[in-house]
């Protein structure tokens, strides 16, 4: 696949995943957010559909734990990663942020994306059976744009509710984008 080809995928509830000219772009048809990641075109070659979705997913759960571990996906440099508020000023809320001191480049997520690397969420999902390494972040309603709910701001907290099958996960994150607590609520 050259980088100048367009690939779009489109899922039931208004989300579409499109790569162009070297990056993929996700857009939710809701709100009209659009995150950009970097990814390279041979990630997307010879797959379809669902496919290709697990295939992104991954890469992309991998690029948002090296962001949280501080490392650049892009150029390995050094990123320092946080939560952040959303600089549009019609978008209201947060998201998680790394900037690359290297390279520059500007790496975001949703806020939920800083928290599926870690253990006890993790587990909490893999009780479920659901491997949140291998799933698209954007079909996980936490890890939506605006879905973080503001606990404090100095310092900032913030929290997500991941909703369980009988429970709710409530997934606290400072502004470093660590999770600092879980709590599982019925």
């Amino acid at each position: 696949m050259s980088s100048e080809a367009s690939v779009e995928v489109v899922s039931g509830d208004g989300l579409a995943l499109r790569y162009e000219n070297g990056h993929l772009l996700l857009t939710c048809g809701v709100d009209e957010h659009t995150l950009l990641f970097p990814v390279s075109p041979s990630l997307l070659d010879g797959h379809e559909g669902d496919a290709l979705l697990g295939r992104v997913a991954v890469a992309l759960s991998h690029q948002a734990a090296r962001i949280r571990r501080g490392i650049c996906p892009e150029c390995q440099g050094e990123v320092t990663p946080g939560i952040v508020p959303e600089p549009k000023p019609e978008q209201d809320g947060y998201f998680f942020h790394g900037d690359c001191g290297r390279c520059g480049f500007q790496h975001g997520f949703p806020v939920g994306a800083a928290a599926l690397s870690d253990p006890e969420v993790l587990a909490a999902f893999a009780d479920e059976g659901t491997d949140l390494r291998t799933t698209p972040f954007w079909t996980l309603e936490w890890c939506r744009v605006g879905a973080e709910t503001v606990v404090t701001e100095t310092p900032l907290r913030v929290h997500i509710d991941a909703r369980l099958t009988d429970e709710t996960l409530r997934i606290t994150l400072d502004d470093d984008a660590a999770v600092v607590s879980t709590e599982r609520r019925h």
